[in-house]
């Protein structure tokens, strides 16, 4: 029965740690399939055993049956035809190929990752081998292993690198695991209960009565291997003090190893969005698509495409593309408030493979898309197919008085968004000349955008173009000469230029401005090619990106451009955050008072939960200490004559006055008879709890229960009549030979804490010492 509960003990740690790896998958169908994993290797250690098959063979039997099984299930995955490295030409990689693939065609799936075959067999073939491992070690013994903590880290950190860190983002499962470490290491036992060792050690019933003797009394039996707790407690707790850590303090990024694989190219049927908007708007009744509500409100624009990268003649993107929900560090943070968007895209005439996106992305159902982890920009390899697309996102949300006092952040990381080759001087001197006068960054992005709005024309039939000739010419010409008169291309573009000369990141946007859209019933708006836009976007420093639309068709009081604060709101000395860029412009920095605030108070309360998870998990050790002592103690108690010895030698232990380990139990017992007093010691007056043997007699007690324990482990049937020792009769006081062993014990252990410090008294019921069976040495 030990056997069995030892093996259900690990092959229970080994599944309950499968659960962060199951958390990577968007099926519950992972769990049972990733569990089974976990249960079945210790159902073939198990026959392995009943076979009389050594262990070694077990391993390598189960590791190349479930290798086998791996490779025939992905045999009928599709994989795209890929050229194959060098390395992987010999047979047997070439053979091993599509398990090899299965990784990094895990690591570039969306997160969470479908339950398909192709996805679940790593990830179930680690389980496997792990569960393997840890059986072949665990099936058979009567005593708990360490090989059930080892599996645990093992798939708990896998699964931690897998969801990068989202599996188990509250420290639950790693507690839950360090508890039934812990249990199974305290109540399954290691040891036989019988044992005639000073120390309380307790040997097998063939042990205790194939001991020898010898003259001077019964020579003890030899000591059966010890099973410590100290270790296995320790990496317990540690594995518990990671979990609480993990959750009082939350890290901006966590390590992802998707990050590692190399992303995927732009598709080739992504080319530049930008005369495709033109299409759209040469057709303005054209519905393209219809957008619904999804228990969130509808965002205001929806991007098609961000163009963040310029060269002096066009606008581009040089993307990232990662799967949705992959934890990837962006060019630029995102801002400090957040709203959450959910919208779903139906009837799609777009064509092409972008998709309509906000913000980034967290989630999209109904279509295999990847994200541009920069720009949030959202692209299907395969294009939208006729089932609906759901998107969740987060959106930069900064309040009017936030923009007002942010800054913009250091030159150098905001260098993509910063680029200006061979900037014509007559642009860098526009710039110059329209923040001129301006007190914090906001007021320069407004009133570089009214000064490109001014009084030019909107006209969808312009000519196309975003180069710095094009914006010269958008600018600086007459009417009559082609100037003054544009698409939203030219009026995006030139207040990007401007903008990125004075100093502040920008880059364009295309997409749909559904802001004047009329919404159905339902809520859902239908977009038509009149909605198709192209706007620029400045980013804040700790506010995030901002969307400016500086072509006259939104002005400044249709809601889209908030007002510069004024009065108090407005900073006295707006300050950037960056130093002055390599473009010479003037920089400002934004007053830190508020964030300061609220970074003291994150700091501030981050403290407050770090001191309250550390305080939580010393209550689980001191309850862990606690259940383990007394389970010990009841198994003492439960040993007759010699598992109450062996509580009083653990009282020793616990005042501070352990006995050498070589010492026979008369010994010993003399030893705390000169502790307690030579024979006499104060009288106990514990309520309610009557004495059992006078105080006169308490010095000679635990003799009486030395010899008790020696009789029970090795002698004859005892004699009658009763003697507290060889060769010495009770004194007056003594307790009688009636009283129990187990009233004799704790007699003298009332005794010894009596004596004891108080600092031992204080921690006597929950003290380790015990558990780590310290004895003094000679």
């Amino acid at each position: 029965m030990s056997r069995f509960a030892a093996a259900a003990w690990s092959a229970l740690v080994v599944a309950l740690s499968t659960l962060p790896l199951a958390a990577g998958y968007s099926s519950p169908v992972a769990i049972g399939v990733l569990i089974g994993c976990a249960i079945v290797p210790f159902g073939v250690a198990a026959l392995g055993r009943v076979a009389k098959i050594g262990r070694g063979w077990v391993a390598v039997a189960g590791t190349v049956l479930a290798v086998s099984a791996a490779l025939i299930l992905l045999d009928g995955v599709d994989t795209e035809s890929q050229p194959v490295p060098g390395w992987r030409a010999s047979p047997a990689l070439s053979v091993l190929g599509p398990l090899i693939d299965s990784v990094p065609r895990l690591l570039t799936a969306p997160r969470p990752a479908p339950a398909d075959v192709g996805y679940l067999v790593p990830t179930a073939l680690l389980v496997w081998i792990v569960a393997l491992g840890v059986a072949v070690v665990a099936v058979g013994r009567a005593r708990a292993t360490a090989a059930p903590l080892v599996g645990a880290v093992a798939l708990q950190v896998a699964g931690a690198l897998l969801t990068a860190g989202r599996g188990d983002p509250s420290g639950a499962v790693a507690l839950a695991t360090a508890v039934v470490l812990l249990l199974g290491w305290v109540l399954l036992p290691s040891q036989a209960r019988a044992s005639a060792r000073v120390g309380g050690e307790i040997p097998t019933e063939t042990e205790s009565t194939s001991s020898p003797t010898v003259a001077s009394g019964l020579e003890k039996p030899a000591a059966p291997a010890r099973r410590g707790l100290l270790v296995p407690a320790v990496a317990a707790l540690i594995l518990a003090s990671f979990a609480l850590t993990a959750a009082a303090v939350p890290t901006v990024r966590s390590f992802e190893p998707r990050a590692l694989v190399p992303p995927p190219e732009l598709p080739l049927a992504a080319t530049n969005p930008i005369p495709a908007l033109s299409l759209w708007n040469s057709r303005p009744n054209t519905p393209l698509l219809s957008v619904s509500p999804d228990g969130a409100n509808l965002p205001e624009r929806l991007t098609i495409a961000a163009l963040p990268d310029f060269d002096g003649a066009a606008w581009t993107i040089d993307a990232r593309l990662r799967a949705v929900g992959v934890v990837d560090e962006p060019d630029l943070d995102p801002g400090t408030r957040q709203r959450e968007v959910a919208y779903v895209l139906t009837d799609s005439a777009l064509g092409g493979v972008w998709v309509p996106s906000a913000g980034m992305a967290q989630s999209v159902a109904g279509a295999d898309v990847l994200m541009d982890t920069d720009t949030g920009v959202l692209v299907a390899p395969e294009g939208l197919g006729a089932d609906p697309v759901t998107i969740r996102g987060l959106l930069d949300a900064p309040t009017d008085t936030e923009i007002g006092r942010a800054g913009t952040p250091m030159a150098e990381v905001a260098t993509r968004y910063l680029e200006l080759p061979r900037i014509p001087a007559s642009l860098r001197e526009e710039s110059a000349a329209l923040i001129q006068g301006t007190t914090s960054r906001w007021e320069q992005a407004v009133a570089i955008a009214e000064g490109v709005r001014g009084e030019r024309t909107l006209d969808v039939g312009a000519p196309s173009g975003s180069s710095y000739g094009r914006i010269q010419e958008f600018l600086f010409l007459p009417a009559a000469d082609g100037g003054q008169v544009g698409t939203s291309e030219q009026f995006a573009a030139s207040f990007a230029v401007l903008a990125r000369a004075a100093g502040l990141p920008t880059r364009l946007m295309i997409g749909f401005d559904l802001t004047d859209a009329v919404a159905g019933a339902d809520g859902s708006v239908t977009v038509t090619g009149d909605d198709a836009r192209m706007w620029a976007e400045v980013y804040f420093a700790r506010a995030g990106w901002v969307a400016l639309d500086p072509s006259p068709a939104t002005s400044t009081d249709t809601g889209d451009l908030p007002e510069p604060p004024a009065g108090d709101d407005q900073p006295d000395q707006p300050e950037d955050v960056g130093a002055e860029d390599d473009q010479d412009a003037d920089v400002n920095v934004a007053e830190p008072g508020d964030d300061a605030d609220g970074q003291t108070g994150m700091n501030v309360v981050t403290g407050l939960t770090l001191l309250a998870g550390l305080a939580l998990l010393g209550v689980f050790a001191v309850a862990g200490l606690a259940i383990a002592r007394a389970v010990r103690r009841r198994r003492w108690r439960a040993a007759g004559a010699v598992g109450a010895w062996a509580q009083v030698l653990d009282a020793a232990v616990l005042a501070g006055r352990p006995v050498p380990s070589s010492s026979a139990a008369p010994d010993a017992a003399r030893a705390l008879a000169d502790a307690t007093g030579t024979g006499r010691s104060a009288p106990d007056r514990t309520p309610g709890r009557p004495a059992s043997a006078a105080p006169e007699g308490r010095g000679t007690t635990a003799l009486m229960l030395a010899e008790r324990a020696e009789r029970a482990a090795f002698g004859p049937e005892p004699r009658a009549g009763a003697s507290t020792a060889v060769g010495q009769s009770a004194p007056a006081g003594a307790p009688s030979v009636a009283t129990s062993d187990w009233e004799l014990a704790i007699a003298v252990e009332r005794d010894l804490r009596a004596r004891a410090g108080a600092w031992r008294r204080a921690v006597w019921w929950v003290s380790p010492a015990v558990l780590r069976g310290r004895r003094a040495e000679r």
